[in-house]
């Protein structure tokens, strides 16, 4: 069976890759890929699709700007990204259990 992307699946899935890139850089001071590979990715979203989320479809009309990473810091849901990026980055120590992430080692948690 193939699986053909369709264009908002592609948009939803840029927007998160280019929000956690900019939030890994922005926030954890770490280029998770070259400037190259993030202007080319940023120049690729379409700021006007509606993807069917309201919150994000806003936020990416009203703040998102492709020549910067600092619409990042009004980002509605920044503990998502931040815990995308933990898991992401040290996953070994993180769980998830519905909406929460854990780390068992340090105990901190965070809300989905």
């Amino acid at each position: 069976m193939t699986y053909i992307s369709t264009d908002i699946e592609n948009e939803r899935r840029n927007r998160i890759r280019l929000s956690l890139f900019a939030y890994a850089y922005e926030y954890e001071n770490e280029s998770l890929i070259s400037d190259a590979e993030y202007d080319k990715l940023s120049y690729k979203i379409r700021k006007d699709m509606t993807t069917g989320n309201k919150l994000m479809d806003k936020f990416f009309r009203d703040e998102f700007e492709p020549h910067t990473g600092q619409w990042i810091h009004k980002h509605p849901e920044l503990s998502k990204l931040k815990a995308m990026y933990f898991v992401m980055k040290n996953g070994e120590g993180y769980i998830r259990i519905g909406d929460l992430v854990a780390n068992w080692k340090t105990k901190e948690v965070i809300r989905l």
